[in-house]
């Protein structure tokens, strides 16, 4: 019996942090809406992919940048906040048009927080619709109890 309440409180428990970490990126991604752009050079691009035996592949587009803010050189690798994984491997092409290393970029720069930046504006995904389902997933686990 204590191994059932310690599995459904370990199952609990990641189920929050799921939606925490969700809760986080959609926060962080609309306020970058408000952050302020300044120029940027690409340093790399490329495309991580995650080959599933399973299920679908999925890949993402992955970039590396630098930028100055407030006479300090930072770097910064986050193309977008929220799910930007594809089943398509030709969205992360989308996202990255034909950029390459030492083209000039906008970025969106966190002023509070410099370090913080992002290609890209805003959350990507469907915030209500991932949420509605960890809670309807919550509901079960703690009915089931």
């Amino acid at each position: 019996m204590e191994s059932e309440t310690l599995a459904k409180t370990l199952i609990l428990i990641t189920f929050c942090g799921f939606i925490l970490y969700e809760l986080f990126h959609y926060l962080r991604g609309k306020a970058s809406e408000k952050w302020r752009a300044v120029p940027a050079k690409v340093l790399s691009t490329g495309t991580k992919t995650y080959l599933s035996e399973v299920g679908p592949n999925e890949s993402k587009p992955v970039i590396k940048y630098a930028y100055r803010y407030d006479g300090h050189r930072y770097t910064g690798s986050r193309v977008k906040y929220g799910n930007i994984w594809a089943e398509k491997f030709t969205r992360p092409k989308v996202m990255l048009p034909r950029l390459t290393g030492g083209d000039e970029v906008e970025v969106f720069v966190n002023p509070t927080r410099p370090r913080q930046s992002v290609l890209y504006r805003g959350y990507e995904g469907n915030f209500l619709l991932n949420i509605l389902i960890l809670v309807g997933v919550l509901l079960v686990i703690v009915l089931a109890a």
